[in-house]
C-alpha cells in the first residue's frame, strides 16, 4: 500500500515539475515581451512628439504622409506586441492554474492514499477479531455438541439395556451406532480443525510478543549503555592519569632533579570531560619556559606515554628519534638526557640523536 502511495506521489511530482518548468519559461517570454512593449512605447512616443522631424535623421519631414505612416507604424507594433503579451499572459495564468490544479489533486490523492489505508488496517484488526471469536465460538459449539452426542451414546446404551430386555434387533444396534461413531468423527475432525487454526493464531501473537520483548531488551541495553558510557570513559581516564602522572613526574625528576613537575587532570565541560595540563615549571607556564625546560617535559611526555602503550597493549614503541632534544641544556641536563636514552637503548629501543653538540 505504502509502495502505490509512493508512486502516486511520484508520478505527480513529476507532472508538477514538469508544468514549473513550463510556467518558468513563460514568465521569461512574457518578462521579454513587455521590455519589447515598453521599447515600441517609447518609439510610438518618439515618433510623435517629433512633429514633421524625422526621428531617425532630424531633417524636417515636409510629407504629411510619410509623417502619418511612420506614427501609424509604429502604433501597429505596439498592438502586436499588446496582443502577443495578452497572449502570453493568459497561457502563462493557464499554466499556473494547470499547476494549482494538479497540487490540489496530489493533496487529494496522497489524502485518499492514508484514508484507504487506515480503512484496510482497521478492516483487518476486525477481521482478525472476528475470525478470533468465530473461532473460540465454534469450539464451543463443537464441545457442546460432543457432550451432547456423548448424552445421546449414553441414551443409546440404555434403551440398548431396554431394547435387549425387549429383545430388539440386533442390527438396528449397530446401524445406530455405526451412525453415531460417524458423527463423533466428524465433530473430532472439525475440533481438530478448530485446534489448528487456534494453534495458528496463538503462534502468531507469540511470534509478536517475541518481536516485542526483543525490541524493548534493545531500547533497555540502549538506555543503559547511554547513560552509563560517560561514567566508564570518567573512570578509564582516571586510571590511565594516574599511571601517566607517576610516569611524568618519574622523568621529569631525572631530568630536572625535582624542580619541574606536571599534572594531568580531569576537568568537566558541560556533559563531556577533557584532559587538562597544570605545569609548574622555574619558568612558570609551558609558553614562559625556557626552550630547555620545554624539551624537557617533551621528552617526559613521550617517554611516559610509550610506557602507558607497552603496558596496556603489549606493543613496544621501539624507536625514538631525538632532533636537537639537548640544544639549550646545561652540561648536567645534558649529562641526565644521555642517562635516560641510554638506559631506552639498552632496553632494546633504537635512539637516533640529531644534535650540533658531542653527546657523550
Amino acid at each position: 500500500m505504502n509502495s502505490k502511495r509512493e508512486e502516486a506521489r511520484s508520478q505527480y511530482d513529476a507532472i508538477i515539475e514538469d508544468i514549473k518548468r513550463k510556467l518558468k519559461q513563460w514568465e521569461i517570454a512574457v518578462s521579454a515581451t513587455k521590455n519589447t512593449l515598453t521599447l515600441r512605447k517609447q518609439n510610438l512616443e518618439s515618433r510623435e512628439n517629433a512633429g514633421k522631424t524625422c526621428p531617425t535623421c532630424g531633417q524636417e519631414v515636409l510629407d504629411e504622409r510619410h509623417y502619418r505612416e511612420g506614427v501609424d507604424e509604429a502604433k501597429r507594433e505596439v498592438a502586436v506586441v499588446e496582443e502577443k503579451l495578452a497572449s502570453e499572459t493568459d497561457s502563462m495564468e493557464s499554466v499556473q492554474s494547470t499547476l494549482e490544479n494538479y497540487e490540489s489533486k496530489r493533496e487529494s490523492v496522497l489524502a485518499q492514499w492514508d484514508d484507504y489505508i487506515s480503512k484496510i488496517k482497521t478492516e483487518l484488526e476486525e477481521k482478525f477479531a472476528e475470525e478470533e471469536r468465530q473461532a473460540t465460538e465454534v469450539g464451543r459449539q463443537a464441545t457442546q455438541t460432543l457432550i451432547q452426542t456423548n448424552a445421546r451414546l449414553e441414551a443409546w446404551n440404555t434403551k440398548k439395556a431396554q431394547e435387549e430386555k425387549l429383545r430388539l434387533s440386533l442390527n438396528q444396534r449397530d446401524e445406530f451406532l455405526r451412525e453415531l461413531e460417524l458423527e463423533i468423527v466428524r465433530h473430532k475432525e472439525r475440533i481438530s480443525i478448530l485446534e489448528e487454526n487456534k494453534k495458528k493464531c496463538g503462534e502468531e501473537i507469540q511470534e509478536k510478543g517475541e518481536t516485542l520483548s526483543i525490541a524493548q531488551k534493545n531500547l533497555a541495553h540502549w538506555d543503559y549503555w547511554k547513560t552509563n558510557i560517560p561514567n566508564l570513559r570518567a573512570a578509564a581516564l582516571n586510571k590511565v592519569l594516574g599511571y601517566l602522572n607517576g610516569r611524568v613526574a618519574e622523568y621529569l625528576d631525572l631530568f630536572s632533579g625535582g624542580v619541574m613537575g606536571m599534572e594531568l587532570y580531569q576537568k568537566q565541560h558541560g556533559k563531556n570531560s577533557k584532559v587538562e595540563v597544570d605545569l609548574r615549571t622555574p619558568g612558570g607556564s609551558y609558553g614562559m619556559s625556557s626552550g630547555g625546560e620545554r624539551r624537557r617535559v617533551d621528552l617526559a611526555i613521550y617517554l611516559a606515554l610509550s610506557d602507558l602503550v607497552h603496558i596496556s597493549s603489549g606493543v613496544s614503541c621501539n624507536i625514538l628519534v631525538a632532533d636537537e632534544i639537548m640544544d639549550g641544556q646545561s652540561p648536567e641536563g645534558v649529562k641526565k638526557f644521555g642517562e635516560i636514552l641510554r638506559q631506552k637503548a639498552q632496553s632494546g629501543m633504537c635512539v637516533f640523536i640529531v644534535s650540533h653538540n658531542p653527546v657523550s
